[in-house]
């Protein structure tokens, strides 16, 4: 059976948000939510199926966010790659990214089928 057509597709606002820089949405099963970041805002958007917008300020850009295999999160923020538990706001340093290149910062991401966290840095400024 062919894939509809976007035209024959209906879709319904979740919830609308002014955001710097959103991507990187990603459904979170176990907590029925969508986890999404505002990269240059250093936020982490958690929201639930009523709409209800939950905002994780990180304090620094973040790049991505990816399901752990436990509650918490993966998170790439400007220097490197975090646990962040969203439930307490703790973050543990996992490995640092770049950290002696003040011009660049992550960018977005995913988990790939294995099980491997893919993202790329990129320039601040967005120069090549």
């Amino acid at each position: 059976m062919p894939y509809p057509s976007l035209l024959e597709v209906e879709f319904e606002w979740l919830v609308r948000l002014d955001s710097c820089l959103a991507e990187g949405p990603i459904w979170d099963d176990r907590r029925q939510v969508c986890w999404w970041v505002d990269i240059e805002a250093g936020h982490v958007h958690r929201i639930d199926r009523a709409g209800v917008d939950t905002v994780l300020d990180l304090m620094a850009p973040v790049g991505m966010v990816a399901l752990s295999t436990d509650t918490r999160l993966v998170a790439a923020l400007d220097t490197g790659l975090m646990i962040l538990d969203p439930d307490s706001g703790q973050i543990i340093r996992l490995a640092e990214v770049e950290a002696d290149n003040p011009q660049t910062r992550s960018n977005d991401g995913k988990v790939g089928a294995d099980g491997a966290i893919w993202f790329g840095t990129m320039a601040r400024d967005a120069s090549p």
